[in-house]
């Protein structure tokens, strides 16, 4: 190699350095502010437009949108294009995370489960970076940059101020597990990636030493599970339990601490604005509180507690209220 070239890369180590200094500082002193619209916890699929303009006013790094539509909501095109269209309107980077109300109760014309083919349809509208709004894009890897897990775009994952975020798709309906023989398929598979991403992320961030991780999804897999079936059992198999040991395996070698942040409502266990800890694994449900609500989560690895959560309102007007906060 010659002097020249020697003299550029040290140019190059040497910029990169002094590029992340402003944000090692930002990572030890300032908050990340991050809006969760639990969109298919609401009645009137209206209040996703007037949250969105109420996060407008707010300083987030990004918007979590947890499922695009409410399961007795069509399952057409014409529908996941303008939930498309509103948000990208939206002024602060936009992520979604899928919901099982998105897909994994949609019938065709003959109505048959289409589930599979609406899950593709998502993927082919939600997740096109490139036709995404520059001012709505985060430096996001996928999962489906991998040969191997080609389809599976949903799953991304991105870092700020040495904070490791990602999405990973658990629907709330039991993971979609089918009991019908034959037809889980599409389970089987999203298992084995679901394993893979987390063993990837987890593994990302021990390398690059981030003291926290959050991920998203919408069913919350270290909910407390009901007793396996018996052989020939009518009672359901738990369709999170291999995600759930995946997961407890993963923390038990991670010195930090990861949050789940998920969507699942109806759990009496999940109270508004608070976290659930399990040793270092915590669980937020973004979907309990008002049918009017979003949550506000503030990240600072610096700060006793690391997380802070406020439940917002908006008002009839359009106006923001502010509901219950807490430090967890």
């Amino acid at each position: 190699m010659t002097q020249r070239a020697i003299t550029a890369m040290l140019h190059v180590v040497l910029a990169g350095l002094c590029s992340l200094q402003p944000f090692a500082a930002m990572a030890k002193t300032g908050d990340i502010n991050i809006a969760v619209i639990a969109h298919a916890s609401r009645n009137d699929p209206g209040q996703l437009r007037e949250v969105l303009g109420a996060t407008d006013y707010e300083r987030v790094a990004f918007i979590l949108v947890n499922g695009i539509k409410q399961a007795s909501e069509s399952c057409h095109d014409e529908l996941y294009l303008q939930r498309k269209a509103l948000l990208d309107n939206a002024r602060s980077s936009v992520v979604v995370s899928l919901a099982a109300s998105d897909w994994t109760t949609c019938l065709n014309g003959q109505n048959n489960p289409a589930a599979v083919e609406r899950l593709n349809r998502l993927r082919e509208v939600f997740f096109n970076e490139e036709a995404a709004p520059e001012r709505n894009r985060l430096q996001k890897l996928h999962q489906s940059d991998s040969a191997k897990f080609h389809n599976f775009i949903e799953n991304a994952r991105w870092q700020i101020h040495g904070i490791q975020f990602a999405t990973v798709n658990l629907p709330a309906d039991n993971n979609h597990y089918l009991s019908e023989a034959g037809r889980n398929s599409e389970f089987e598979d999203r298992l084995i990636a679901t394993n893979d991403w987390l063993q990837r992320i987890v593994s990302t961030a021990s390398r690059n030493k981030s003291p926290l991780i959050v991920l998203f999804s919408d069913g919350n897999p270290m909910a407390a599970a009901a007793p396996e079936p018996l052989f020939g059992s009518p009672s359901r198999r738990d369709g999170f339990r291999e995600v759930r040991r995946k997961i407890t395996a993963l923390a038990a070698t991670y010195k930090g601490k990861i949050l789940i942040v998920h969507g699942q409502a109806g759990d009496a266990a999940a109270k508004p604005a608070t976290i659930v800890w399990q040793k270092n694994i915590g669980s937020l449900a973004a979907g309990q509180g008002s049918a009017s609500a979003w949550m506000k989560l503030t990240v600072n690895p610096a700060a006793a507690n690391p997380f802070r959560v406020t439940n917002e309102a908006v008002t009839a007007a359009g106006d923001k209220e502010r509901g219950k906060s807490a430090s967890n």
